[in-house]
């Protein structure tokens, strides 16, 4: 029975030989695709993981980035508060004239808060964030300022008319040379004032860019309204003797402008440009009031032309707009000239009011040479 038993594990045992021996090729191959398909599933596995990680980097290297860009950000928005508070404190407090109005209201309750004047003559507080600007600002919508000449020197008594116009312009407007060359303005000096009127609020605040800002902001206005006033002669003389002021006005009759006429408003003002010399229309201004401004446009629009450039359509460097001006003054407005010269800076306090007077004393005189200009008139 034992050895029956042994036969037949034998048997078995040759047969499985015979079989694997036969099919050995098969089995291998199906070996060789379980051990495959398992690389193949652990590379995906890697591959999937590698993403992962690959995201997560990208992911937190970009919020990195973001976090420095807004770190960056911060630091240089800092940097610039602190560079424009350093500018208004620079200019509010080591040039412009809060600082000189301050120390003149410290002055007075150091005093003791009598009705005392104080005056400072020293001109260097007043260069040149507040003399300059203020008196001389160009940028100033609705004047003659973009176009005409400003200065601020002191003693100025003449200037050649040379310095505004050309030898071939001034034969032109009939000039000899000798009369050219000995030709001048002269320049005088008229003293006047403008005053702001300040609350105590503003006056006795510890913010001195606010007070410098109130008080420029005031005396600027002033300066630019009286000179339009000057300039077409609606100023009236306030206190008997005061300065003779009418050379100043574009429309007087002793030495005037000439004028050049037209049937319409658009007609007299072609003519008028073209009427000066050829050098002069691409650097010449159209000066004129918003009435005829609007008669303007609207006489363009009847014959398609409203939405039309004024400058490009009259060949000209600048249209302003004034109500003070009259009739339309077309010309070379570099040569009207004013000069402006701060002599000092008081200040006023009338507790009972409750405001602070600061005054702003002044020479001054605007002079122009009348052959570089034509008035337009509709006849």
């Amino acid at each position: 029975m034992t050895d029956n038993k042994t036969d037949h594990m034998e048997a078995e045992a040759r047969e499985s030989t015979r079989f694997i021996k036969e099919n050995k090729e098969w089995i291998n191959r199906i070996l060789n695709d379980t051990q495959i398909n398992a690389r193949v599933r652990k590379v995906r596995q890697v591959s999937q993981e590698t993403v992962h990680l690959e995201q997560q980097k990208t992911s937190i290297e970009g919020d990195i980035v973001m976090n420095k860009y807004y770190e960056d950000y911060q630091l240089k928005e800092q940097e610039r508060e602190i560079e424009r508070s350093n500018q208004r404190i620079l200019f509010a407090d080591t040039n412009g004239v809060g600082r000189l109005a301050k120390s003149m209201v410290d002055d007075i309750r150091r005093l003791g808060g009598n009705e005392k004047l104080l005056t400072a003559k020293n001109n260097e507080y007043l260069f040149p964030s507040f003399d300059r600007p203020l008196l001389t600002i160009k940028d100033a919508p609705q004047t003659l300022r973009p176009a005409m000449t400003v200065t601020a020197l002191q003693g100025l008594r003449s200037a050649p008319i040379l310095d505004y116009t050309t030898e071939e312009v001034a034969e032109y407007e009939g000039l000899s040379y000798a009369n050219l060359t000995a030709g001048e303005l002269d320049f005088s000096h008229i003293s006047d004032r403008n005053i702001a009127e300040v609350s105590d609020t503003i006056v006795y605040c510890n913010d001195v860019g606010y007070l410098d800002e109130t008080i420029k902001n005031i005396l600027s206005n002033q300066v630019l309204d009286r000179e339009m006033r000057y300039l077409t002669g609606e100023y009236q003389p306030s206190t008997p003797g005061e300065s003779d002021r009418t050379h100043m006005n574009l429309y007087r009759t002793d030495n005037p402008i000439k004028k050049v006429t037209g049937a319409t408003l658009l007609e007299s003002i072609m003519t008028a440009v073209n009427d000066l010399h050829i050098s002069l229309r691409p650097y010449a201004t159209i000066a004129m009031n918003n009435k005829d401004y609007v008669e303007l446009v609207t006489e363009l629009a009847k014959i398609g032309l409203g939405s039309i450039d004024l400058r490009a359509y009259f060949g000209v460097a600048n249209i302003l707009i004034n109500p003070y001006m009259k009739a339309p003054v077309v010309g070379h407005f570099k040569g009207l000239h004013a000069n402006y010269y701060t002599e000092q800076f008081e200040f006023y306090p009338e507790h009972k009011r409750g405001v602070g007077l600061f005054v702003l004393a002044y020479s001054f005189d605007i002079r122009f040479v009348p052959q570089l200009f034509r008035i337009a008139e509709v006849v």
